[in-house]
């Protein structure tokens, strides 16, 4: 396989895709968007930033609780988009 060959559906990254057949869901289904989206990411980013010093190792780099918060924050607000 050439990785030349493989397409992303961008379309379909930015708006979202009904999942179904999730294990241990029953019969819900749910829309997601890629977590490659411009508007994730750029949230990720803004979260990212606001995060405090006390939410920082000394390298500034994200404590991993600062990270889990931030990223759950921003798949909450931007990936999960509706669930039947």
């Amino acid at each position: 396989m050439d990785i030349k060959n493989l397409k992303r559906d961008v379309k379909t990254v930015e708006a979202g895709q009904w999942i179904d057949q999730l294990p241990g869901m029953g019969d819900m289904r749910v829309r997601v968007r890629g977590m490659s989206s411009k508007v994730y990411t750029a949230d990720l980013s803004r979260r990212s930033r606001a995060v405090p010093p006390e939410g920082r190792a000394r390298d500034n780099t994200l404590l991993p609780e600062s990270a889990t918060r931030v990223m759950g924050e921003s798949i909450h607000a931007h990936i999960l988009l509706e669930k039947n």
